[in-house]
């Protein structure tokens, strides 16, 4: 069950232990038995229709036709009720996330903040693509979800002549561990110089305390 959440094409997996029931009405094949007579009271079901009863069951992930969930601010096409249903704040985080693409190499995340801060406070962003491709794409994360909504109508701006491409993401930002810039760790390493020279004169205080008080 720890899978739950995974994506799988367009769908989010729910993994559970209850097993959802399945259409198994019964009914008789009319194709040809080529000489073989069809047991009496064998019954057959065709795996067609039991394949729709199992998506609308597992999917927690909507597409292009969803329209977020019912009743809360999140409009969000990928979140569905079931997955807001299942885990809130992992539907909330989602619908408070937009992708955009199409992002000229001059511009930072900086820039970025500065621009989706009129649709809302930004949160946190997550740039990523390879250079050598000419342009990269971005995850904005807002505070709440109307400001992603509202980041939305920002697609086709041209930002650095280029006109971005933003849409609802289908997954929230994976946070891990953003890497240190050279500034932060010059400060760092300074901070750690100072501790080490007061342990340094603590010890030399000691020392000549220490001496003084054995030859008095």
């Amino acid at each position: 069950m720890h899978l739950t959440g995974t994506e799988l094409g367009d769908h989010m997996l729910l993994v559970s232990s209850h097993v959802p029931p399945l259409p198994l009405t019964a009914f008789t094949p009319t194709v040809a038995t080529h000489g073989f007579a069809p047991f009496a009271n064998a019954s057959y079901i065709h795996p067609s229709r039991l394949l729709p009863s199992v998506i609308q069951s597992t999917s927690l992930i909507g597409n292009a036709l969803g329209h977020g969930v019912p009743g809360t601010s999140i409009k969000n096409p990928y979140v569905t009720p079931q997955l807001y249903q299942l885990d809130p704040a992992k539907a909330d985080e989602i619908g408070r996330t937009i992708y955009v693409g199409n992002i000229s190499l001059l511009i930072s995340e900086t820039d970025l903040t500065q621009m989706f801060s009129a649709c809302g406070p930004v949160t946190y962003i997550k740039m990523a693509g390879d250079p050598a491709h000419g342009c990269r794409f971005a995850f904005v994360e807002f505070a709440v979800v109307d400001a992603a909504n509202e980041a939305i109508k920002l697609h086709g701006t041209p930002l650095a002549e280029r006109p971005l491409k933003v849409t609802y993401s289908k997954n929230a930002i994976n946070k891990g561990p953003k890497k240190i810039d050279g500034e932060t760790m010059r400060r760092v390493r300074e901070a750690e110089m100072r501790i080490l020279n007061r342990d340094k004169n603590l010890e030399a205080v000691t020392a000549v305390l220490t001496t003084a008080t054995s030859t008095s």
